[in-house]
């Protein structure tokens, strides 16, 4: 029992670490010098705000995923029950799955960018 006290201790600890350095990894994710970036390049104005937006959008949806993966295996990891467990693991494929989309859209983005430019 005093076990998986400090376990769950531990978890705790990790969450919280996890939350106060997620602004930090979102930066890293993001990359915000492509919010500097020089709009008089040889593309026009309307095609190099788009490229920064979507950009933009994927980094975010690349850190929340991966957000929503960590904490999901917290979630199974510190479940007493089979059916948080469960929960976990079905949060956990929910959050694989909604990385692996916004990786191929992103992919799908940059594929019709360099078919049309």
């Amino acid at each position: 029992m005093k076990l998986i006290k400090s376990f769950r201790v531990a978890f705790r600890v990790a969450k919280k670490t996890l939350i106060q350095s997620l602004p930090v990894l979102a930066l890293i994710l993001i990359e915000p010098g492509t919010a500097y970036a020089d709009l008089t390049s040889d593309y026009n104005s309307a095609d190099a705000l788009i490229n920064q937006g979507v950009n933009w959008f994927v980094g975010l949806a690349v850190a929340a995923a991966v957000f929503f993966i960590a904490r999901a295996g917290m979630k199974m990891q510190s479940a007493e029950e089979d059916g948080e467990y469960m929960k976990g693991k079905r949060n956990l494929n929910r959050s694989i799955l909604g990385l692996i989309v916004v990786i191929i859209g992103g992919s799908i983005v940059e594929y019709i960018k360099s078919k049309f430019s």
